[in-house]
């Protein structure tokens, strides 16, 4: 029986009706045959390692998932005050986290019993808790503070024993959304040519427009269009500008193609309106538009891991992440003689502050820059040097 961190690991072949052979890498770990990989045409000797490596820490994830099914509340709820108390404010430390841990704790041993798995703890007992809580006289606002604090602690529990300890799924963590940096076109093209349509639509619009993805997925809707049907009129909402609209509406996608767009949407992060101008690419990504609905049907989640399949798939950088699209379109637009202040009219940022962290102006763009705002000054005459000339 293999041990599942370090799994018998295997090259099957097969000869194909034309002659040729075929590879794939089959694994196992505990006994348990892992399910196969694709057939594939006879590849190098790297190429074969990194399956196996691939294979081992897919093994590897299956154990770090049953040492997270044997893991107790009990056993975890003291690392979490400690970190609760370390890295928050005294005030929620005191008045939230540690009385909803204890509750919480107590709760379950007289209810559930004594150890409580991690694995065991479901939304439903979320609720059946947040009921006690009521019946305990606790008011609505501490009963949703206790209650958000409790399930932190369990999406913090799962983030340390699952994700920092195997590399495989660390490759999916979400990263920092201050961190990130520009890419290039070559990187670009290759990532959306990898990944499925709904990357390319997405990603297409972060880069010609700048939003988050969070305010992309499942939140950005038609009614936050507006358009400028004519030159010197005031921008009008697409519902409006569809019902004006002469011919049928299949000429919706051209038409909208042609003419002036924004979108206006209240951030809660700078608690103003967000507007900024939609070019011809986002528009293209946008597709037909509509009266209502969602633009992009997609969670965030589904395309942060469209992105990090499509990076392992063309062999590009780890440090790859949706939010890059963010930095790419900050640093693209001053590149090409945009201002920052543009950029802070369109709220899309809190101040200059936040901005600065967006921006990666390339050297040799800054080098031509500077070389454009040169002068020649002719030097000064021999007498002016010496003091003798007039004054």
């Amino acid at each position: 029986m293999a041990h599942s961190m370090n799994p018998s690991v295997w090259v099957e072949r097969r000869k194909t009706a034309g002659g040729d052979f075929k590879y794939r890498v089959r694994a196992e770990a505990d006994g348990r045959r892992l399910p196969a990989g694709p057939w594939t045409p006879k590849r190098t000797w790297a190429e074969e390692e990194k399956a196996k490596v691939q294979a081992r820490l897919w093994a590897g994830d299956r154990e770090l998932v049953q040492r997270r099914r044997q893991m107790t509340w009990e056993g975890f709820q003291d690392y979490y005050l400690k970190h609760s108390q370390d890295t928050k404010a005294p005030r929620t430390y005191a008045q939230f986290d540690k009385p909803a841990v204890d509750a919480f704790t107590a709760w379950l041993k007289k209810h559930h019993g004594s150890p409580s798995p991690l694995s065991s703890i479901t939304a439903l007992l979320g609720s059946e808790w947040l009921i006690a809580l009521k019946k305990a006289g606790y008011n609505e606002t501490t009963r949703k503070m206790m209650f958000g604090a409790v399930f932190t602690a369990l999406n913090h529990a799962v983030k340390i024993e699952v994700l920092t300890k195997n590399p495989w799924r660390a490759l999916t963590k979400p990263t920092s959304e201050e961190s990130g940096r520009a890419l290039a076109d070559v990187e670009l093209e290759e990532l959306f040519a990898a990944g499925p349509l709904r990357l390319w639509e997405t990603g297409t619009f972060a880069v010609n427009c700048g939003p988050r993805i969070s305010e992309i997925c499942n939140r950005f809707n038609w009614t936050n269009v507006e358009v400028i049907v004519r030159r010197g009129q005031p921008a009008v909402s697409i519902a409006k500008a569809l019902q004006e609209l002469s011919g049928s509406r299949l000429q919706a996608a051209p038409w909208f193609g042609r003419i002036l767009a924004q979108t206006r949407k209240s951030r809660k992060k700078v608690k103003k309106d967000c507007r900024f101008p939609i070019n011809a690419e986002a528009k293209a990504a946008m597709g037909t538009p509509r009266p209502e609905g969602v633009i992009f049907p997609w969670s965030g989640n589904t395309i942060q891991h469209d992105v990090v399949a499509a990076r392992v798939a063309a062999g590009l950088a780890e440090d790859i992440t949706f939010h890059c699209f963010r930095h790419t379109f900050a640093t693209r637009y001053l590149e090409r003689g945009g201002h920052a202040e543009d950029l802070l009219e369109t709220k899309l940022w809190s101040d200059y502050d936040a901005l600065q962290r967006y921006i990666h102006v390339e050297d040799q763009v800054l080098e031509r820059r500077f070389a454009a705002s040169g002068r020649k000054f002719p030097p000064p005459s021999p007498q002016k040097q010496n003091g003798l000339g007039p004054a």
